[in-house]
């Protein structure tokens, strides 16, 4: 079985965060139609890009790049920061 491509995977995520393509590309900053590019796999997301789609989808960019098998929900992008 082949495993689904970045695109899909985004695409799933979008559809179950109940975002449109308009509504995540307003999150990210993009235009709507590199969302739609991005997930018939016509173009890359930048590193920058895989970054706040991960934040805006809560899912880990190991798992939407497809390297890990499972997407780790509720990862916490943001740096950690010591306060003491």
């Amino acid at each position: 079985m082949v495993s689904p491509s970045l695109g899909q995977r985004l695409k799933r995520l979008r559809l179950e965060s109940g975002h449109t393509q308009d509504s995540l590309a307003r999150s990210i900053g993009v235009k709507l139609n590199l969302i739609h590019r991005y997930e018939r796999g016509i173009h890359e997301p930048t590193s920058g890009k895989i970054i706040r789609l991960c934040q805006e989808l809560n899912c880990s960019a190991d798992w939407l790049l497809g390297i890990a098998p499972d997407n780790q929900a509720n990862i916490n992008l943001a740096p950690q920061v010591d306060l003491r």
